[in-house]
């Protein structure tokens, strides 16, 4: 086997000399520069999730503001005493556009089921109905039955 020229190791010492370090820096600055955008990223993720979440607390701030109104309104109190029929189209009208003050754009509540089980009667988008004939009276029933300690349903 032939020994290398001085030239040639002089040569491959250059080259080495040369390319390791912009090898080791590229090597670092691609372990930085991804760990850094990963960061971002995870901030950027989180920050839309505080968004999301504060926004998810509005409206419901907004409903729980808007239904206190309409639970305490006269409409709903003289309402809850009386057994609706449709000769009582004048305090039914009164009722919904109480009712309609929930469903506005920026709450995008879009149905709202108000049900006095003494007076058998139910209200929502659709019209007034008596409580026990309405075709999912069991499934509304279950879940006025659940306990107060459910967060959601």
């Amino acid at each position: 086997m032939r020994s290398l020229s001085f030239l040639s190791k002089m040569t491959l010492f250059g080259f080495l000399l040369s390319t390791l370090p912009v090898i080791f820096i590229g090597a670092f600055a691609y372990m930085t520069s991804s760990n850094e955008i990963q960061k971002n990223v995870n901030d950027g993720k989180l920050a839309l999730i505080k968004q999301i979440n504060s926004n998810v607390e509005q409206k419901l701030i907004t409903v729980n503001h808007t239904l206190n109104q309409v639970i305490n309104s006269t409409v709903l109190r003289k309402a809850l005493g009386t057994p609706l029929s449709v000769n009582d189209f004048a305090l039914y009208d009164d009722l919904r556009k109480e009712i309609r003050h929930m469903q506005s754009f920026d709450t995008r509540v879009e149905d709202v089921i108000l049900i006095n089980q003494q007076q058998n009667w139910m209200i929502k988008n659709s019209g007034l109905y008596r409580f026990d004939e309405y075709a999912f009276h069991d499934k509304l029933e279950s879940l006025i039955e659940m306990p107060e300690t459910t967060q959601w349903s």
